[in-house]
Order: C-alpha cells, then structure tokens, then sequence
C-alpha cells in the first residue's frame, strides 16, 4: 500500500501474507476498509497485528494435544529410523518446542550431526553411547543428555535391545527466528 502524509509518501508493506488474515475472520474482513481511509501504516499494521493473533488463537484450539506411543511412525532419515512426535507439520502449534525420537537397532549407530539449537535427549529405551564432540558418554535406559549447541554427535546402541532416544529441542524456535542450520556428517548404518 502506498499513502501519502504531508509531502513525504510512505510505503506499507503488510509483512504476514497482507490483509488475508482479515478476510479469514469474517467480522474483521469490514475494517479493511475504514482502515485504509485513515490512510496510515499504523492503523493498518496494528490491524493485522491483532488479526493475526486472532488467526493464531484458531491455530492454537485446534492443534494436537496428546502423543500416543502407539501412534509413533518411524521412519528411515539420514540420521536413521525418526518418529516426530510434536511439530508444527503434524498439527501441533508449537512455536518454540520440538520434540522426536529416534530408534536405533541393537549393534547399529545413528548418523552424526550437529546444529544450532539446545537439545535435550531422554534415553527412553535400551543402553548405548554417544560422542559429542570426540568425547564419549556411556548411558542407560532414564539418564538424560544435554547436547552442547553446534557439537558433533553420534549413536551407538551397545545393548541387545532397541535404543530409543526422545530428543526435546528448540529447533521450532531457531527455524522462526531464521537461524535454524543443521548439518548432516555420516549417515546412520542401519537405513539406504
């Protein structure tokens, strides 16, 4: 949009997909119009502003609640067998929080990466080791890790059952502040 204050002009720019999120909520969708004959960024921003909360709030009544282990799909990454288990892609509305698990099979290892976002693994499953960063920690089935931000890291299940680590981390938060960066080493040994 495009008004003209005094003798300077000024450029409005809608910045959350423009006046979309008024036309999605009915009784607003009418303001759009008063608005723009205030001919001024302010009222127009502040508009969406409150439209896109209103957008969200919709968002955040019908986002997924409860994860059930049944439910769980792994499937085959590079980092080997992931299930997602909260994440905005399967109907979840979280903004900051992310939450996977990885299953690793009896002998095998995970892929090694590193990224930059907080990590904090529950070992929900089995015994194994890990290295970060060339140091190597040996766990059991309850014990938690906390994964130094933009470390190498990597998986070995040591035991005879299935390892299975649940990995809480701020990668959502990371990825809407535009910062996000994950980087792929070696592939796990269990997955084509």
């Amino acid at each position: 949009m495009h008004f003209r204050t005094g003798a300077s002009a000024v450029n409005c720019v809608p910045i959350r997909g423009g006046w979309g999120w008024l036309g999605s909520l009915g009784a607003l969708s009418s303001k759009r119009e008063f608005l723009l004959s205030l001919g001024n960024c302010a009222a127009e921003m502040y508009a969406e502003q409150v439209a896109f909360a209103m957008h969200e709030e919709q968002l955040r009544r019908k986002s997924k609640v409860l994860v059930k282990q049944k439910g769980l799909v792994f499937e085959p990454t590079a980092m080997g067998n992931l299930a997602y288990v909260v994440d905005p892609r399967i109907g979840f509305h979280s903004k900051a929080l992310g939450v996977v698990m990885a299953e690793i099979p009896p002998g095998k290892r995970s892929g090694a990466h590193r990224h930059l976002y907080d990590e904090i693994n529950f070992i929900v499953g089995g015994h194994g080791k890990i290295i970060v960063a060339d140091t190597e920690y040996e766990f059991d089935t309850l014990d938690v890790l906390s994964i130094p931000v933009f470390q190498w890291q990597q998986y070995f299940n040591t035991g005879t059952e299935p390892l299975r680590v649940l990995a809480i981390n701020t990668r959502l938060a990371m990825d809407n502040l535009g910062l996000s960066l994950t980087h792929q080493g070696e592939h796990a040994d269990y997955v084509g």
